[in-house]
């Protein structure tokens, strides 16, 4: 009978979520999500070509999801959150 070898145990090192992200208008790794404590909106701001958006912070958001919004104001798949709350509602009314 041979000796069992023992498998090794290899631990599973866990990224954290990045602090510093790259923007997607000069693709360059320069922006930064800022929010205080208790404020219902962040400011995300790239200190390379200063493109920036106020976003929504709710209170399950980290920095990841502050970005992500902002990526899609900057890209075009999403309204701007100041917009939103800038513009009177478009009222559409059908005459039938």
């Amino acid at each position: 009978m041979g000796r069992r070898r023992r498998r090794k145990i290899r631990k599973r090192v866990i990224k954290p979520p990045p602090k510093v992200f790259t923007c997607p208008v000069c693709n360059e790794e320069a922006v930064a999500v800022y929010h205080e404590d208790g404020s219902e909106y962040a400011e995300v701001i790239c200190s390379n070509c200063k493109a920036h958006a106020r976003v929504r912070w709710l209170p399950s958001y980290m920095a990841v999801d502050a970005y992500a919004e902002f990526y899609d104001i900057v890209t075009g798949s999403k309204k701007s959150a100041e917009h939103s709350l800038t513009e009177p509602a478009e009222i559409s009314t059908t005459d039938e």
